[in-house]
């Protein structure tokens, strides 16, 4: 048995008071990670491959890759990592519900978190039997208790791609696959913040981790790296002691190799010109028009294009503050029924065909992103023109940077004209926008996107936390909702949720917390979600199948290993 040594209270209180680990309003595409939907128990015998499964696939992706190590601030780094990173769990593209990878089962449900009486919570982890690394050492207990001090000490010294939370960790212990792991306060947001295991046999003791180079530790995925050019590519080979099986007892991957090309960081170029004309099997499509309209000569010739939804939802935001008459003095977004008004006209699907932009309209809900949702009732439901006072305006503020916003906020005239409202937008920098606009509160009406839910515990939650009424500019709440004429019943309770939400350790009670608070959302009206920015995936399937597009944080690679030759 492995025993931690637990972190000091006094240090630790000092750290969960000033970090919090929340989304921000964004410009950016999201992050994508690894993903399983079924996890087949390993075999206990190994059956050879057939040979018609053997092949070589290339990748092209839009994102520069610097690293491979799970805790760089690479953004590129999650679709290669998807191949030797050993996560813990995979996020369903069907359902967007995390499903466990490494791991026998995930804690929340499997009874593994334990409220203590000291107000502590323990939380228990057991690796699945047979998995090992690509040195053969097995993974176990030991593995996820080193993982957990590790992402301890980034969260202390405030590494941004660890969860602050981690900083919470007060002991991890290990004895044989299982690891337990005590923290200072309950929250399920626990079981998000560790994502991956990394093999502690290669690692400890070799220096601060997020600077190591992580082509060369032991493999805990499906193949291990051949070969790594940072700013350039990747190649992969089968990881020969891969644990896992497919149904019928076959090791996985099928695949003998897999390369992945990446632009230079300094001239960025999209991969889909190379798709095009076969320079790869598989390529990522940025949600933009020139890449869309690129690939309808691919389709011609029998190219499968997938388009899915992402967490990234563009919205529009009522400010509710004093600050917003100095932009427009005649501003009427205290009412509510001007705000429904709104939400019942826009059409997201007309409005993305008369913006000529390549987004998706499927945005289900903020904080449900599967399945209807509480905003279902304001999809082709337009209501009458509301009474307003004489004069009534509205001034849209959004970023200028790149096409496809200040398209929609041209095609968004047509909805407040139908209202007998008149409107006015005005672009601004991003920079701008983001870090005074927002904060100081000095817009009518704002078109940005959050990073919504993406099927973990703290996707969800931290934009609950962003929203929360009790919050105020910069942490949150950038329009204020809860002041004035918004400090409503409906308001106070959302604030109830959420203190709610980040204590609770019952997935079924925090599913109904979200719920309702998704609910408030669609009645109070602080804003309206319009449609997700969708990522796009392109196949030829002639050369591989077995392709799964993933459009939550796991990325498109999150079943690679059961990809085959076409």
């Amino acid at each position: 048995m492995r025993s931690r040594i637990p972190a000091t209270l006094c240090a630790l209180a000092l750290v969960v008071a000033a970090c919090s680990a929340q989304p921000s309003p964004t410009t950016l595409p999201p992050s994508s990670t690894s993903t399983t939907t079924t996890l087949t128990t390993p075999s206990t015998t190994t059956t050879p491959l057939p040979e018609v499964l053997v092949a070589e696939v290339s990748i092209g992706v839009d994102a520069p890759i610097t690293s491979l190590n799970p805790f760089s601030d690479d953004p590129g780094r999650f679709v290669p990592g998807n191949l030797v990173w050993a996560v813990v769990y995979d996020i369903d593209p069907a359902t967007w519900t995390k499903v466990p990878d490494v791991v026998v089962a995930l804690p929340s449900r499997s009874g593994g978190i334990t409220v203590n009486d000291d107000g502590t919570m323990t939380v228990r982890y057991e690796i699945v039997d047979g998995a090992v690394w690509s040195d053969g050492v097995p993974i176990t207990g030991d593995d996820v208790a080193f993982t957990a001090e590790v992402m301890r000490d980034l969260a202390e010294r405030g590494v941004g791609t660890v969860d602050p939370v981690m900083a919470t960790l007060l002991e991890a212990t290990a004895e044989g696959r299982v690891a337990t792991l005590t923290f200072a306060e309950p929250t399920l947001v626990v079981e998000d913040a560790l994502w991956v295991v990394v093999p502690s046999h290669a690692l400890e003791g070799a220096g601060p981790i997020e600077t190591l180079d992580a082509a060369a530790w032991p493999s805990g995925g499906p193949f291990v790296v051949d070969g790594f050019e940072p700013a350039g590519g990747v190649r992969f080979v089968r990881n020969e002691a891969y644990w896992k099986t497919d149904d019928d007892g076959r090791r996985l991957p099928y695949l003998e190799a897999v390369t992945i090309e990446a632009p230079d960081p300094v001239e960025p170029m999209s991969p889909v010109p190379g798709f095009v004309l076969r320079d790869y099997d598989v390529a990522s499509v940025a949600p933009t028009a020139g890449d869309v309209d690129r690939m309808a000569d691919a389709v011609a010739r029998g190219a499968v294009f997938h388009r899915v939804r992402t967490p990234i939802i563009e919205q529009l935001t009522f400010d509710f503050s004093d600050e917003r008459f100095t932009v427009n003095p005649n501003s009427v977004n205290e009412f509510v029924e001007f705000r429904r008004a709104v939400a019942g006209a826009i059409d997201p699907v007309r409005l993305l065909d008369d913006a000529d932009v390549p987004w998706l309209p499927e945005a289900s809900g903020l904080l449900v992103p599967v399945g209807e949702s509480a905003w279902s009732r304001y999809r082709n439901a337009p209501s009458a023109r509301p009474e307003l006072p004489p004069g009534a305006a509205t001034v849209l503020t959004t970023t200028g940077n790149a096409a496809e916003r200040p398209r929609i906020a041209e095609a968004l005239a047509s909805v407040f004209n139908e209202l007998g409202v008149a409107y006015a937008s005005r672009l601004e920098d991003s920079q701008v926008f983001f870090q005074q606009t927002l904060v100081e509160g000095t817009y009518d009406l704002g078109l940005w996107a959050w990073v919504a839910a993406d099927g973990t515990y703290r996707g969800r939650l931290g934009l609950m936390e962003r929203l929360d009424p009790a919050t105020s500019p910069p942490a949150g709440n950038y329009g204020r909702w809860g002041s004035g004429a918004t400090d409503t019943e409906g308001a106070r309770r959302f604030s109830e949720i959420v203190a709610e939400a980040r204590s609770t350790v019952d997935p079924d009670r925090f599913e109904e917390l979200v719920h309702e608070a998704e609910a408030i959302l669609a009645t109070e009206l602080p804003l309206i979600p319009l449609f997700s920015r969708g990522s796009g995936l392109a196949v030829w399937p002639d050369r591989i199948t077995g392709v799964v597009h993933n459009g939550s944080r796991s990325g498109f690679t999150w079943n690679v290993e059961r990809w085959r030759k076409g």
